[in-house]
């Protein structure tokens, strides 16, 4: 009897696929947001230099209490921290926290659905799922991430860049849920997804190149024998992913914040390259 019970009690099969889609999208949202928090200050510097760019002049020439020229990222920083305390720093990282819960958990819970139906498909090749597949399943759950969480991404933006304003167009919001909230009542619901191009373009060169990067990286380290499945080769990838994510994201990331400028000085800004997909307008 105890022979024929114990194969059983230690053979648990099929719950696993069962409980992943959950779990991909917990596990997720909460590291997500932990990392989103931890790296908040670096993310606020680097919208703020970014929106510096091509309005310098005009931001220079600006009234008073906007940012000056542009500088490094300790230059910034230091201007921040002078007019704001080290609390300016984490301005916006609620909204933040908001859109890593919505906007993370959503793109990797699909992400993980979508590649594990594709590995389920009775014709799939025993070396893996092939990187075009991931790529593939990084760009359509980038996409639905972005679309979710684009009132939350807005908020933040918009949080970030409130202190390069002249003090009377600053908007001063309490926190994410504030934001949200006056954006629906001042400029009606439809307002919370402007901008909403330009992010799921980035969503999807980011997911594509960080979730897909990393699954690649990981079964090659691993399956080359260079390293062993474990905490080596999962950091490895991780770094892989990073770089990769962080080359693809950035010139999104130029278009998708300065419209932000560019709307507060009159200007139709690089908002209107996508206005004729319908998904955005020209400001955040």
């Amino acid at each position: 009897m105890v022979h024929e019970t114990r194969p059983e009690l230690h053979h648990p099969p099929a719950p696993h696929h069962e409980n992943a889609a959950w779990k991909g999208f917990v596990e997720g949202g909460v590291a997500s947001m932990v990392a989103g928090v931890a790296t908040h200050p670096l993310d606020l510097l680097k919208v703020r230099m970014q929106l510096m760019g091509e309005g310098s002049a005009k931001a220079a020439a600006g009234a008073a209490g906007a940012t000056g020229a542009p500088g490094g990222a300790l230059r910034v920083a230091a201007e921040v921290v002078k007019e704001s305390g080290v609390k300016g720093l984490f301005t916006g990282v609620t909204a933040t926290m908001m859109r890593q819960i919505l906007y993370s958990a959503t793109r990797m819970g699909i992400y993980d659905i979508l590649k594990h139906k594709m590995e389920e498909q009775p014709h799939m090749a025993p070396g893996g799922l092939p990187m075009y597949k991931k790529i593939g399943a990084g760009l359509v759950s980038g996409a639905i991430g972005a679309a979710v969480g684009n009132p939350a991404d807005m908020a933040m933006v918009r949080m970030q860049a409130d202190g390069r304003l002249p003090l009377e167009q600053r908007r001063n919001y309490k926190g994410a849920v504030d934001a949200i909230l006056r954006i629906q009542r001042e400029e009606g619901a439809t307002a919370l997804w402007r901008g909403c191009g330009p992010t799921v373009y980035r969503a999807m060169a980011v997911t594509a190149g960080q979730l897909a990067t990393y699954d690649q990286a990981k079964e090659s380290l691993v399956a080359g024998g260079y390293m062993k499945e474990g905490l080596g080769a999962h950091t490895m990838a991780a770094f892989t992913a990073a770089i990769f994510a962080s080359l693809a994201s950035n010139p999104f990331d130029v278009v998708k914040n300065a419209p932000h400028e560019h709307a507060q000085a009159g200007g139709r800004g690089a908002g209107a390259l996508f206005r004729p997909n319908g998904l955005c307008r020209e400001d955040y």
